[in-house]
């Protein structure tokens, strides 16, 4: 009887020296991090959940809109799951002045519509 006491004894001494060698080198990694000048994942998740939410406020408009100007080098991707081109930017010269587009349409194949979609934070 009084050997399965000790064994159980040096079970949890074990167990907690583990725990406790653990946690020591926790914190000197967590020094370390500190002295580099690098931030915590908490805090650059704080950081960025204010962007994330701007980034979800998207406002589609009118879902008859009137199909985008004429203009040149655009980029015109189809969109992988649906049925659906993507429309995005591109420029036009009068022989003037050029005027550069920053904007993104959703053409519909099947419906044959356009969609303007608009951000509250504009594209790069």
């Amino acid at each position: 009887m009084g050997k399965n006491k000790d064994r159980k004894k040096k079970g949890a001494a074990v167990q907690k020296t583990a725990t406790k060698a653990k946690k020591k080198t926790e914190k000197e990694l967590q020094k370390q991090i500190e002295q580099l000048g690098e931030e915590q994942i908490e805090q650059l998740i704080t950081k960025h959940v204010g962007k994330d939410t701007a980034i979800e406020a998207v406002i589609i408009g009118e879902p008859t809109v009137t199909p985008p100007s004429r203009r040149a080098n655009v980029s015109l991707t189809e969109h992988p799951l649906k049925d659906e081109l993507i429309l995005f930017g591109g420029e036009f010269f009068d022989g003037r002045t050029t005027i550069l587009f920053n904007d993104l349409y959703i053409y519909d194949i099947k419906k044959q519509t356009w969609k303007r979609i608009q951000t509250p934070q504009p594209p790069p």
